[in-house]
């Protein structure tokens, strides 16, 4: 199957090749030619950077994007600094470089900027959170909902919304730098049981739940569950019963019951309980404990498009584009 990575890299090798025409034959080619080798150039730029972040990624998958946007962002304004004050025996090639870093330190500013302090986006690489969000969805986050924080340091600067329960949250989980996406069940305060058989409830109340459809082998039911005064689908396994741990002793725990046990958690000041929404295959906190406040990106609000459209080509994933991810009134 063709990959987005297949693409690239031919991209990039059919432009380096017109780039190379171009470095080759540019004092014998008349203008109009010179001008579309040039463009292949600029093209091939393109797609070397993007080569290069995507093998970045590849070798490095932990390094939290706004650091990797920050160190690169630093790395052209150097370059810029030092070909500007050294400009004044600059040749015409030396002129070039100097705009070409410069271009490059101005957009990657942008970019930095407009994902530190305004929207950012990440890819869901598993399906804990189906059936509302699939492998490869791209999911639009909205940082300045909970407030403007600044980045790098994650330091809050305004007040903004407080994380409700039903939200869908992106997070780094304690202890780790990679980035997590769950769904709050529980705010701080709040008492939460989960039974072994799957039934959930917050402050002794159960949740409301409708079974939607069971897949062809009867293994895997649909549910649609209220939180919040809103609803959501959830996936539920009739055949995998999951032993969770309490994830902390001091304010979780582990009673034993006829159908097996029940973890109550009662969530403390600045944290949130998260589950996800296949919940028989998410690692959530459950498991691991509590989110803390400060370590929420924000909300996701959007799925932009599933990024199985570049490399497969199925129709079916143009339904996926700009599909909202707020509760369901009904």
């Amino acid at each position: 199957m063709i990959t987005f990575d297949h693409l690239l890299f031919a991209a990039t090798i059919i432009s380096g090749m017109m780039s190379l025409g171009y470095a080759l034959f540019r004092h014998s080619a008349p203008e109009e030619k010179r001008k579309i080798i040039k463009f292949w150039l600029e093209i091939f730029s393109l797609c070397s950077v993007l080569l290069v972040v995507r093998l970045f990624y590849t070798v490095f998958p932990s390094v939290p994007p706004d650091k990797f946007f920050f160190g690169c962002t630093l790395l052209a304004g150097a370059f810029y600094l030092y070909y500007k004050i050294t400009r004044h025996n600059a040749t015409d090639e030396k002129k070039k470089v100097i705009k070409l870093c410069r271009d490059a330190f101005l957009c990657l500013l942008l970019v930095f900027v407009f994902r530190g302090f305004f929207y950012d986006w990440f890819r869901i690489p598993s399906n804990s959170m189906q059936p509302t969000l699939a492998v490869g969805d791209l999911v639009l986050t909205d940082k300045n909902r909970y407030g403007y924080r600044l980045p790098l340091f994650n330091t809050r600067l305004t007040p903004g919304t407080p994380p409700a329960r039903g939200d869908i949250i992106i997070f780094k989980k304690p202890g780790e730098e990679l980035f997590y996406i769950k769904r709050i069940v529980g705010i701080p305060g709040d008492m939460v049981r989960y039974g072994d058989d799957k039934s959930l409830a917050i402050n002794g109340e159960s949740l409301l739940f409708e079974i939607e459809s069971l897949n062809e082998t009867q293994t895997v039911m649909t549910i649609r569950e209220r939180i919040n005064d809103g609803w959501h689908d959830i996936l539920l396994s009739s055949s995998n019963n999951i032993m969770f741990r309490p994830p902390d002793a001091e304010h979780c725990l582990l009673n034993q019951s006829p159908l097996g046990y029940i973890l109550n958690c009662e969530v403390p000041a600045g944290h949130y309980f998260v589950l996800g929404d296949n919940r028989d295959h998410s690692n959530d906190s459950r498991f691991w404990g509590f989110v803390p406040e400060e370590n929420i990106v924000g909300p996701a609000s959007r799925v932009m498009f599933n990024h199985r459209f570049l490399t497969a080509f199925d129709a079916t994933q143009l339904q996926r584009f700009w599909l909202p991810l707020a509760l369901e009134e009904q």
